[in-house]
């Protein structure tokens, strides 16, 4: 693990353009196949609280259908090794003054979301957030509830880099009272990325490379610190999503150029219940 490489040359050091990862996102992923041989092909599913890493699952709190889903667990789930990363990471944030230099505050890694089982995904997609729309826009039809359903919902597919172990992330304060909730809502977030809601393009991780104005250039240094520090432990980005890091599912073994180990986890401990809510 590189991550210790990490220097303030990081803050300094641009993002590359990423169309090209672009495309290749395009071209599709589900065709991989898995490596059953690699050894952390059968990696177990540990819950992030249990290394001490900040977290709470998106769909247990306010999320894009508008309410938490009852039954869903807050735990984030990842593969082992995924937590172990994750941990060292922090553990580094804790040592280093980078950061701190940096953004003005010590700042750690908060988790949003880890694996996400198929089943959890279709019934948001099916069902939850069609029925979120319809309640507050009774007067749409049919057409309108998916075409907006498809615009912000996954489709439920067992290649999705969620179902398999990619996470979701940000920065943070240091031991802060962090509230996801709020946090879902970026001006509250003193370590924000800059997302400009409405404006997909701005998710993507080398906007401000590119498209900075003034005011803009401490959402570059998170970008490029966060970049860096994922990257530097062996984590690959997805070029849509500032947020989404993964290792060893299909879409991060795609960008990073090597074979997939691990495939979608079976029997995903996410609900309280046996039987989805």
């Amino acid at each position: 693990m590189r991550t210790l490489e990490v220097t303030d040359k990081a803050l300094a050091t641009p993002i590359p353009n990423l169309d090209a990862a672009r495309e290749l996102r395009k071209s599709g992923y589900a065709q991989l196949e898995v490596d059953a041989t690699h050894p952390l092909y059968s990696d177990p599913v540990v819950s992030l609280a249990d290394y001490g890493v900040p977290s709470r699952s998106y769909y247990s709190r306010w999320n894009v259908t508008g309410k938490p889903i009852p039954g869903v667990r807050p735990d984030v789930m990842v593969r082992r090794d995924v937590a172990e990363r994750l941990a060292r990471i922090n553990e580094f944030l804790g040592k280093t003054a980078v950061a701190t230099a940096a953004f003005g505050v010590p700042v750690e890694l908060f988790v949003d979301e880890g694996i996400r089982s198929v089943a959890l995904q279709s019934k948001v997609y099916n069902e939850q957030y069609p029925n979120f729309l319809r309640s507050i826009y009774p007067d749409w039809t049919d057409e309108q509830i998916a075409e907006e359903r498809n615009r912000r919902v996954a489709r439920p597919n067992p290649s999705s880099p969620h179902a398999a172990g990619a996470i979701d992330l940000k920065f943070v304060v240091a031991g802060s009272e962090f509230d996801p909730d709020a946090g879902e809502h970026e001006e509250h977030n003193p370590v924000s990325y800059g997302v400009k809601h409405g404006e997909k393009w701005t998710l993507r991780p080398d906007y401000y490379e590119t498209n900075g104005q003034a005011g803009d250039e401490r959402f570059l240094q998170v970008r490029r610190f966060m970049w860096a520090l994922m990257h530097g432990a062996g984590f690959h980005n997805n070029p849509e999503e500032i947020w989404h890091y993964g290792t060893g599912d299909k879409l991060a073994a795609l960008i990073g150029g090597y074979q997939p180990y691990y495939g979608p986890v079976e029997g995903m401990p996410e609900f309280t219940g046996e039987q989805l809510p």
